[in-house]
């Protein structure tokens, strides 16, 4: 009995994202005989068009819509189709699998995804930290959480004499 895989990022345009490279790694093997499930967001999602590529093709909700919505579109596809292994391929996803990866392992889903704090450690708020901790050279870094900040923080700094860019975190 195969391993079937469920994957996300199916979208092959000009900005393509890792979804079709994963399900041809899985295929590339001599003997593969699992099922390769397509978890698209869209219609649009082009790799979903791929003739040979996937076994079986859902829609699901966006990240944005909510874990519950997602996890209940996860388990009725597992429902009519068997999921071993989910391999989210998308950074908006991470938050939200890791969320919903207990409940998922209850219903004998595993995930693909790196830990909660892998994630954390190379998120753009973290490259310093990172950068410095592995010893790569970046350029100094300053982050501010407030808007408010940005001018008096930014003015104490007179040594920033580069670009500066301003990043508004995204709420999980």
């Amino acid at each position: 009995m195969g391993v079937n895989v469920g994957i996300t990022g199916l979208q092959a345009t000009d900005n393509p994202a890792p979804g079709i490279g994963v399900i041809r790694c899985l295929k590339h093997p001599d003997g593969w005989d699992g099922k390769i499930i397509g978890l698209a967001y869209d219609v649009y999602d082009t790799g979903i068009y791929d003739t040979g590529l996937l076994d079986h093709t859902f829609l699901i909700p966006y990240p944005n819509q909510g874990s519950k919505q997602v996890l209940e579109r996860l388990l009725y596809i597992h429902s009519q189709v068997r999921i071993d292994v989910i391999i989210p391929n998308l950074d908006s996803e991470l938050a939200l699998y890791q969320k919903i990866e207990e409940e998922l392992n209850k219903h004998g889903i595993k995930l693909f995804i790196p830990s909660k704090k892998a994630v954390d450690s190379r998120t753009k708020a973290n490259l310093t930290t990172f950068c410095e901790d592995t010893d790569i050279l970046t350029p100094k870094t300053i982050v501010i959480r407030r808007s408010e900040e940005h001018t008096s923080e930014l003015q104490s700094h007179s040594f920033i004499s580069y670009a500066v860019f301003c990043l508004k975190k995204k709420k999980v």
